[in-house]
């Protein structure tokens, strides 16, 4: 068994497609409605990983917390750079572990928290 996908619901799929496409590199999958009211798209990462966005008005939005999706980047630096061109909202970081892993996280249009690891090189 294998996690293929993620789902985040969200009130507003046209900037979720395009934050994930401006700012993440994300190409869209598969775009589609099921039904009057609902839209669906499968964002893809390139890298054989993908998260679902739906937007469907008989259900809530994403609206908490305790959630990350996280991304191995190969510089943190240049990454929080590429963020802070992007005007991305920066919950903490970069900062760097005694192990030597680097972190920062970050939020999305919809709130989502989103963590980037560089690995010590070795």
């Amino acid at each position: 068994m294998k996690i293929d996908f993620i789902t985040v619901y969200t009130i507003d799929i046209e900037k979720t497609i395009a934050f994930y496409q401006r700012v993440l590199d994300f190409k869209v999958g598969r775009r589609f409605s099921p039904g009057a009211g609902m839209e669906i798209v499968f964002m893809d990462d390139q890298h054989g990983h993908q998260i679902e966005f739906i937007k469907d008005i008989k259900e809530l939005p994403y609206s908490g917390s305790g959630l990350s999706i996280g991304f191995y980047v190969k510089d943190i630096k240049q990454t929080a750079a590429h963020l802070e061109n992007h005007r991305v909202e920066i919950l903490y970081g970069p900062l760097t572990l005694d192990s030597g892993v680097k972190l920062l996280h970050a939020r999305d249009n919809n709130g989502l928290e989103l963590g980037f690891v560089e690995q010590p090189v070795r």
